[in-house]
């Protein structure tokens, strides 16, 4: 199956769990996250706000500042930074309609300590299917992070069609389980 209809299959199957499954399992997958020595070292923690079906973060990212310091994917051209989340006061949404900070400051890659991420699909080898703009593959290769994304187990597959420059993620948490690679 090629990239576009896997992706469309995935959103969709991502989709039909309901709101009220997504938010269950979106608690289970927080609660077992905030356990892991990953998160609890973490000082610097790059984490996307949540937008459609994916996995919930936007509430927990916000619980979060005081105790760590919460930086924030931005789009810029093709390009994607991290800045800091001190609300969500002066955010916009961005060009996929995902809320963005307008201003703050941008930390650079190498600080960040974790990086929690969306993606599609995943198989527990570390591959990891995302949106198809790229932003976090070319990303990555400048951060030191451990990366760790964030899914619902039925996003979880045996295969995925993975070119060179996708690149791959240290740990995944779902509803079920914490699957480090």
């Amino acid at each position: 199956m090629d990239k576009k209809s896997l992706r469309q299959e995935l959103r969709k199957l991502r989709g039909s769990l309901g709101e009220e499954n997504r938010i269950k399992y979106s608690e289970e997958i927080w609660k077992t996250l905030k356990e892991l020595d990953q998160f609890k070292d973490a000082k610097k923690i790059g984490i996307y706000l949540d937008f459609g079906s994916e996995v919930k973060t936007t509430s927990y990212a916000l619980e979060l500042i005081g105790d760590k310091e919460v930086y924030v994917p931005r789009l810029r051209g093709r390009e994607m930074d991290f800045v800091e989340l001190t609300g969500l006061d002066g955010m916009k949404a961005g060009a996929f309609g995902i809320l963005e900070p307008v201003k703050g400051k941008v930390i650079p890659p190498e600080e960040l300590d974790l990086i929690l991420m969306p993606g599609l699909g995943f198989t527990l080898d570390g591959a990891r299917l995302g949106y198809g703009g790229g932003y976090y593959d070319s990303y990555l290769p400048s951060t030191r992070a451990y990366l760790l994304a964030l899914a619902y187990e039925v996003q979880i597959k045996d295969k995925l069609p993975i070119e060179k420059w996708d690149w791959p993620i240290h740990g995944l948490v779902t509803e079920k389980s914490f699957y480090s690679f």
